[in-house]
């Protein structure tokens, strides 16, 4: 797939640490819920890519998913995702080494706060919460491009978000801490629930960083192989 591997995630952050930029893909933000399918179907129309791999941060559900985990999606709110595409990444990811599953995504409208509601949605048979997952695959399976979702765990499945988190998801960093730390002063135990936030983010933003060029790579490789396979058959 020479130069037309698409990666995209809701914020520049969820990108990685490292600047990804190869022959191989294109890296792209889409922003935050479910506007995100609208942006991707007008990257589709620029880029015109052969595969789409999505990225970003989830939350856990799964007893066993701890911040850093990360999981490829085998189902969008129930739509089966590509098997071939999910075999890939998490073979790829466990040779090298990360804590990795698959399973079902829920994409919700905002983020899921509190340890009771993560626990109904894991025993309704979801492994991870997001916001955008399933615009994205909507999208890509619209605009009929091969569609990976990986996420990396930013809190598991008995972390608890601090309650005013809504009110700084779609604000720029600048902002966001400003508000978060108007938040804190009227509020002194969401400072401590921030503080915890932090920290996990840095572990699921380490995760990405390492994990998004090793995605790439599979993708590309396998995509090669199944090129040269056609060809000599």
């Amino acid at each position: 797939m020479a130069a037309h591997i698409l990666v995209v995630a809701p914020t520049r952050w969820e990108l990685g640490g490292r600047r990804v930029k190869t022959e191989s893909a294109i890296l792209a933000t889409v922003g935050i819920g479910m506007a995100a399918g609208p942006a991707l179907t007008t990257l589709i129309k620029r880029h015109r890519p052969e595969l789409i791999l999505s990225v970003g941060v989830a939350g856990g559900l799964a007893p066993e998913l701890v911040p850093g985990s990360l999981v490829v999606c085998s189902a969008a709110n129930s739509a089966s995702q590509d098997p071939w595409l999910v075999d890939i990444a998490e073979a790829a990811l466990d040779a090298g080494w990360f804590d990795v599953c698959s399973g079902g995504f829920r994409t919700v409208a905002e983020p899921v706060t509190t340890r009771a509601e993560k626990r109904r949605l894991n025993e309704e048979g979801d492994v991870a919460v997001d916001m955008e997952t399933s615009a994205l695959a909507a999208a890509a399976t619209s605009g009929q491009v091969p569609h990976c979702a990986v996420r990396a765990v930013l809190d598991g499945p008995f972390d608890a978000l601090p309650a005013s988190v809504n009110t700084v998801l779609d604000d720029p960093p600048r902002k966001a801490l400003a508000r978060t730390a108007g938040v804190a002063l009227r509020q002194p135990r969401e400072l401590v629930a921030y503080g915890r936030l932090a920290r996990r983010s840095f572990t699921a933003r380490r995760a990405l960083t390492y994990a998004i060029p090793v995605l790439i790579d599979a993708f590309a490789g396998a995509d090669q192989s199944r090129a040269r396979r056609e060809s000599s058959g």
